[in-house]
């Protein structure tokens, strides 16, 4: 066994079956939790596992709404420009790898003429966020975009899709090639100290979720892969900019260590009543409730054009 981010190979302590089913270790040397002994095929991405036989049920096209797409597009590029701070944001060139449908990219073209370009494995959902959007998505993998394109640009995204990679290191130096010497690299992924939606950990610490970072643990691989930390958040989520080179570096990483991270998932696992799975679909059924909302404006929007 070996740690996908310091290359640890002796000292583990497995977190299943206790807290969670899926075989979860933490590295005792930096802190990340990953998955060992189960890989996923890169084929289950392309043919559209992840939006169609994947637990995570809301990126599944019934679940999806254009308009509540836009909304929620719009509310995450304002806390990414926040975190970009005075760096000029119009007229980008921009590529997000992997990231669904591509509403980022919409709302960057239409809001602030950005030059967009999506990277997506699903051909479906490829497809699919070319129509809803107008916007070119490559149904690739990142590995076959890097392979194909000599491009640069000069912002790279890349949601939700690092945690889903058994090789973190290869896939941050494939999208630090995309990225221009003066431009810049966000990331967001789950925090570890911080279970998404108030889910249990077995919920949280699932089988698709090959790695698990701290902000500590995350900024090591960002480093260790060629780039800078510009600046990031750890609230709810990680949110890091990062930059190719040194001088742009402007935030130190505090250090989070493997056993307060344990002691966190111990002590948040048994602090889990029902009260909290009430919660958890209480949100679900008030996220419901929105898609309803924005699939009746969808509608509209349709057939006031027609």
């Amino acid at each position: 066994m070996v740690c996908p981010v310091c290359r640890n190979r002796h000292d583990f302590k497995p977190l299943f079956p206790e807290l969670c089913a899926a075989s979860n270790y933490i590295c005792e040397e930096c802190g990340l939790v990953f998955i060992a002994d189960e890989k996923i095929s890169p084929d289950y991405y392309k043919s559209d596992g992840y939006f169609e036989r994947s637990p995570n049920i809301s990126l599944k096209e019934i679940f999806v709404s254009k308009n509540m797409l836009l909304n929620s597009g719009r509310k995450r590029i304002s806390l990414i420009l926040k975190l970009l701070g005075q760096n000029p944001t119009h007229g980008l060139k921009v590529l997000d790898v992997g990231r669904g449908y591509g509403e980022l990219l919409a709302v960057l073209k239409t809001d602030f003429g950005c030059d967009v370009l999506g990277v997506e494995p699903s051909e479906k959902a490829a497809k699919k966020g070319m129509k809803m959007f107008d916007i070119e998505i490559s149904p690739l993998l990142l590995e076959e975009f890097v392979e194909s394109s000599t491009e640069q640009y000069d912002l790279v995204l890349c949601s939700h899709t690092l945690e889903h990679t058994s090789t973190p290191k290869t896939f941050l130096r494939n999208l630090q090639s995309l990225v221009k010497e003066d431009g810049f690299l966000y990331i967001e992924i789950p925090n570890v100290l911080c279970p998404t939606g108030g889910f249990d950990l077995n919920t949280f610490l699932y089988n698709e979720h090959l790695c698990n970072y701290s902000i500590f643990t995350l900024t090591k691989l960002i480093k260790e892969s060629g780039m800078y930390i510009y600046s990031y958040s750890d609230k709810i989520f990680l949110k890091v900019v990062c930059a190719k080179n040194a001088f742009k570096e402007k935030q130190s990483i505090p250090f989070v260590s493997s056993a307060e991270i344990e002691r966190y998932l111990t002590k948040y696992n048994s602090n889990y009543k029902f009260l909290n799975k009430i919660f958890v679909y209480l949100n679900k059924f008030e996220y419901l409730v929105r898609l309803i909302w924005y699939k009746i404006e969808d509608l509209l929007e349709v057939f006031t054009k027609h």
